[in-house]
């Protein structure tokens, strides 16, 4: 009943608490979710996420729903810039989002593909053909959640997918995603897990994607500079003085500071 599996619940996120030491306590405190989240009647899947939110938390809450509350977390993190995480085999794959410097895991599913050892009466070529139509079926569930969530998520930089052997690359390259996610797939990585630590491994060997994504933001931003310079010079201006006396008339819409270009003086009063 309801009482039990919020007991059991509590249990769980209390276990998972205890395995915290007092200076591995995030600098701006957890949110952590706790709950049976599985999708078939009488079947429980008790399961504890934690996340570390992008700023400290400003308030303690405990609630008891049908579905994990999640809103002022997401009103911290609305503007940040996200990407989004896709581990997968053809077991599992679990969908999150990185965020500032938490993961969030959106959702966790699992195949249908039986394994490489086919049933005895079974020929060769129908258990190939059960197998492959099971992983169809499997990609085109993935490639849906993929494309309810991060379709219209304006924040969103890059999603970047990774798992053991060659499934990844055959959901990539094959036709169940839109193009409009397949635009946003910033690359493809190994690794060995697929659920929610395989995001947290994901992230980890994807530094150079992430760093190649900052990159050309900060080129496109340069860009649009150039490029209004070139056509109305009083839409733009520079240097220290000039770029100051901007900001006190309330006029900068972008600012672009180079580290290496004013002192820390200079730069710690632009930045206020």
């Amino acid at each position: 009943n309801t009482g039990k599996s919020v007991q059991s619940a509590l249990e769980r996120m209390i276990r998972t608490l205890k395995t915290f030491e007092k200076q591995q306590i995030p600098e701006n405190g957890i949110a952590i979710f706790s709950g049976n989240v599985s999708e078939r009647d009488n079947v429980q899947d008790f399961q504890v996420f934690w996340v570390e939110p992008p700023e400290p938390v400003p308030l303690k809450l405990y609630r008891c729903e049908q579905r994990f509350v999640t809103a002022p977390l997401e009103e911290m993190d609305a503007n940040e810039a996200t990407y989004g995480l896709v581990a997968i085999d053809k077991g599992e794959a679990t969908v999150g989002t990185w965020v500032g410097s938490s993961i969030k895991v959106i959702r966790n599913i699992n195949s249908t593909v039986p394994g490489k050892f086919k049933a005895g009466g079974q020929s060769a070529q129908r258990f190939a053909r059960i197998r492959e139509g099971a992983a169809v079926e499997f990609y085109k569930r993935v490639a849906d959640i993929l494309i309810k969530e991060f379709t219209y998520m304006k924040e969103l930089k890059g999603i970047i997918v990774g798992g053991p052997g060659t499934t990844k690359n055959n959901f990539v390259d094959g036709s169940y995603m839109n193009e409009q996610i397949k635009q946003k797939i910033l690359g493809i990585k190994d690794i060995t897990y697929t659920n929610a630590f395989g995001l947290k491994e994901l992230l980890d060997v994807s530094t150079d994607l992430l760093n190649d994504t900052e990159v050309m933001e900060e080129r496109k931003i340069l860009q649009e500079f150039l490029n209004t310079l070139g056509k109305n010079t009083m839409m733009v201006s520079y240097g220290v003085e000039n770029t100051k006396n901007a900001l006190n008339m309330g006029a900068v819409e972008k600012l672009i500071i180079i580290d290496d270009a004013v002192s820390d003086e200079e730069l710690e009063e632009l930045s206020s």
